[in-house]
């Protein structure tokens, strides 16, 4: 019984993490990462200033192998399972940015054409559904590479995350 109530607790956690970070994925930019280095002037950094998604959640990456102490060869592993689903995330998440302006488009329209919004809702959902399906394909894929005290470090890392994700939106 506990462990159920274990994995439905982990599977909870892990559903309002997505819920939290999707509304930031949707974003092309994302502010610096506090514990990003600031560039010497504001010209030296990527056009202005702002680190890109990719970059943000490719620092994290990184600094979560350096906290697991990851070998050279699985950290490796693991950094390319993130770059594989970062251009997976990226991908989908052009399609969702169309599907948002083809229904607002559709939804505007006089008369609304029922069938064709129907079509793009379920389009939508479609690929939120996908974009949600890396996360825990992810997941999944970077579990397998870590030993079971590294597993338990990699997800209470996730958890905290997470946590301060959320206190910043408070």
């Amino acid at each position: 019984m506990k462990g159920k109530r274990n994995f439905w607790m982990i599977g909870v956690i892990l559903l309002m993490a997505v819920a939290l970070v999707l509304p930031a994925m949707a974003q092309e930019t994302k502010p610096e990462h506090p514990t990003a280095a600031k560039p010497e002037h504001p010209t030296a950094a990527k056009g202005q200033g702002k680190e890109t998604m990719g970059e943000f959640f490719k620092k994290e990456r990184e600094a979560l192998v350096s906290e697991l102490k990851l070998s050279p060869d699985k950290a490796k592993e693991f950094m390319a399972v993130g770059d594989k689903y970062d251009q997976k995330r990226k991908e989908i998440i052009g399609k969702i940015k169309k599907n948002e302006a083809d229904l607002k488009a559709a939804v505007a329209a006089t008369p609304p054409d029922e069938t064709k919004i129907k079509s793009l809702v379920d389009e939508a959902v479609a690929n939120q559904e996908q974009l949600f399906d890396t996360f825990k394909d992810q997941r999944k894929e970077e579990m397998a590479l870590l030993t079971p005290v590294q597993q338990g470090k990699y997800l209470l890392t996730l958890m905290k995350w997470h946590r301060t994700v959320y206190q910043k939106k408070k």
